[in-house]
């Protein structure tokens, strides 16, 4: 019924299942396919995905209620497709690029406290 790689998705789905009384399971799938029951604290990441499957009988209403969710509609979605909002990446990068500047400047604050007093001879 839904195959999603953000966790929020899955749980909305489900919860809209279990108002309109609708039975359903959950299922965590790995990046080589394999399903393993869902795990108690299930965490997002690249390759996991997380299934939530009705009875046949079921299906078309089903179908009906997640058509009207703030859901993703990707039948497959991708390994990385956990991702961000752009807002968050963007924060991740410029912390990222910040922290290996900082780290470079560290390793080379040496070099040139060498460089500067050999330049001073």
């Amino acid at each position: 019924m839904l195959r999603t790689s953000r966790l929020y998705e899955s749980d909305l789905v489900a919860s809209a299942f279990d108002e309109a009384g609708i039975p359903y399971f959950r299922v965590e799938q790995a990046f080589d396919g394999e399903i393993f029951a869902m795990p108690a604290t299930p965490s997002m990441g690249s390759g996991a995905m997380w299934l939530v499957v009705v009875p046949q009988r079921v299906a078309v209403e089903a179908k009906a209620l997640v058509t009207d969710l703030p859901v993703s509609e990707d039948t497959s979605p991708g390994m990385r497709d956990f991702q961000p909002d752009p807002k968050a990446q963007r924060f991740w990068k410029s912390y990222a690029f910040l922290a290996l500047l900082l780290f470079a400047l560290v390793l080379l604050w040496p070099f040139v406290q060498i460089l500067v007093q050999f330049c001073r001879q």
